[in-house]
């Protein structure tokens, strides 16, 4: 995609008169304005911002991603330039070093101390950032920062890593940051009994997308309808009586969108639950453009459609935001439709091993070195979009809820990540006794001919076996090979 964008501009470039080219080399702005109106890419091309840099460096800074470009203009400007144009970004930050030059000279750099510790929080004093991942909100006990204000947001990640919590403290914070500013109001329950509220009274809405969900049920369709003439009646006379009507019938997108609509100063939200799971081109249709922040009405390009079923123009309100979940062991993110992809900013929920909430001493197994080593393994013998979330092991609280979780959770998990591979699924859990191996019994057969016997043979350890109940078995799959008794004794006490 870069290569095609240099291809694109060199193209367009050559095509322009001597005059022209010279007019547009003298002036960084105006050739930066040509660049985005010359040239149609898709999505943020990096080679955009280093082939401004190379022509103009005193007006265009070596910054090169979007994520650090963006991080930098929320700490100095108290913007979030996520839907902005790249061009607006650029003056934006243009700006900020003039100001920083009054304050610290002309030599200042980005990437280098005082200025990287302003906007990098993750920075060490290095002259080099790494690329940030794409910035997450809170875990589950936490608010969402307010810097981030994507308007379609998809939260990703492996089974268990609270997207679906996460999605309460998303939606509270678009409609009502004041509360989750106010520390009294931080409880879980709190926060839960004020979501229903808001689910009540019409502001929330709350979907699962999966493979039979359709654009009737989301947007509108016709459904057909039992009317009944005179009373309502059990005998058979009565009920020959009833007869099917079809009425239009509104999805929970058309509704949500219109009372927004209607009531243009609040803020409105939509979560879709499993949103991978759905066909989104059928779902969404021709309203999957409209979702875009500038087609939204009252947007730069505020965009209707005419709808199918009831043929009246339809547009989406700016004051309506989208929130999804998406379990990456279901589906990985490249699968996404690239419409849907563009047009969503995606969090990533991943595993907190040390979560708070997580038990550190259940008869001397330590939880969260538990789940961190079977991730670790996973990430190995496996990817690390098929971990094991935190939020598995947060209500364990002694050792049977231990051994109910592995016994009904984490080994069935485990079973669909690896396609009932026994042998690498003993492996995660460091072979630690709850997958039992055998060789072939040679017995069952008359002839060996067709049998492997060198094969193994491997079981689950029966739902009564005393090992689900031992504590070592538990401890052996964050214990390290070598590790001698001594040793372990004094990391256990430790």
């Amino acid at each position: 995609m870069e290569l095609v964008y240099c291809i694109r501009f060199l193209d367009a470039f050559l095509r322009l008169s001597s005059d022209r080219k010279r007019e547009l080399l003298s002036d960084g702005w105006k050739f930066a304005e040509w660049l985005d109106n010359a040239i149609q890419a898709e999505g943020k091309r990096q080679f955009r911002l280093m082939l401004l840099h190379m022509l103009f460096p005193d007006e265009f800074e070596r910054v090169f991603s979007y994520a650090q470009r963006r991080k930098i203009v929320i700490a100095f400007q108290k913007l979030d330039t996520y839907n902005q144009p790249p061009l607006e970004t650029d003056r934006l930050i243009y700006q900020i070093r003039k100001d920083l030059e009054q304050k610290y000279g002309n030599e200042i750099d980005f990437f280098e101390s005082p200025v990287i510790e302003m906007w990098n929080n993750k920075s060490s004093g290095s002259s080099e950032v790494a690329e940030e991942k794409t910035p997450s909100y809170a875990s589950t006990d936490e608010t969402p920062e307010k810097a981030i204000e994507a308007i379609n947001r998809i939260l990703y990640g492996p089974p268990g890593t609270g997207k679906t919590w996460n999605t309460v403290n998303h939606a509270i914070a678009i409609i009502d940051p004041k509360f989750l500013d106010n520390p009294k109001n931080k409880g879980r329950e709190e926060i839960k009994e004020w979501f229903d509220e808001l689910k009540r009274i019409g502001r929330i809405e709350m979907v699962t997308f999966h493979q039979n969900y359709t654009y009737e049920d989301f947007i509108e369709g016709i459904r057909p309808v039992l009317s009944s003439s005179g009373k309502e009646s059990e005998d058979e006379e009565q009920e020959e009586k009833n007869d099917i009507k079809y009425e239009l019938h509104r999805g929970v997108f058309k509704s949500i969108a219109e009372r927004a609509k209607d009531d243009g100063k609040q803020n409105y939200v939509l979560i879709i639950d499993e949103i991978n799971r759905g066909n989104i081109a059928k779902i969404f249709g021709e309203l999957i453009t409209l979702i875009e922040p500038s087609k939204r009405l009252g947007g730069d390009d505020g965009a209707t459609v005419t709808l199918p079923y009831s043929k009246k123009p339809f547009g989406i309100p700016i004051n309506l935001y989208i929130i999804g979940t998406m379990n990456t062991a279901d589906r990985s993110i490249a699968l996404l439709d690239t419409a849907l992809r563009r047009r969503f900013y995606f969090i990533e929920t991943m595993p907190e091993p040390k979560h708070s909430r997580i038990s550190t001493d259940i008869e001397g197994i330590n939880c969260r070195k538990l789940l961190e080593k079977i991730n670790d393994r996973i990430r190995v013998l496996h990817d690390r979009e098929h971990q094991i979330g935190h939020t598995y092991f947060i209500e364990v609280k002694d050792m049977p809820s231990l051994a109910k979780t592995f016994k009904n959770q984490i080994i069935p998990l485990l079973q669909e990540y690896f396609y009932d591979n026994w042998e690498k699924i003993d492996l995660v859990l460091n072979k630690n006794g709850f997958i039992q191996e055998s060789g072939v019994n040679k017995g069952l057969f008359q002839s060996l001919d067709l049998v492997d016997t060198e094969r193994k043979i491997y079981e689950l350890l029966p739902a009564n076996g005393a090992k689900w109940q031992d504590p070592d078995s538990y401890i052996k799959i964050y214990q390290t090979p070598n590790q001698s008794s001594q040793e372990r004794q004094e990391n256990q006490n430790t």
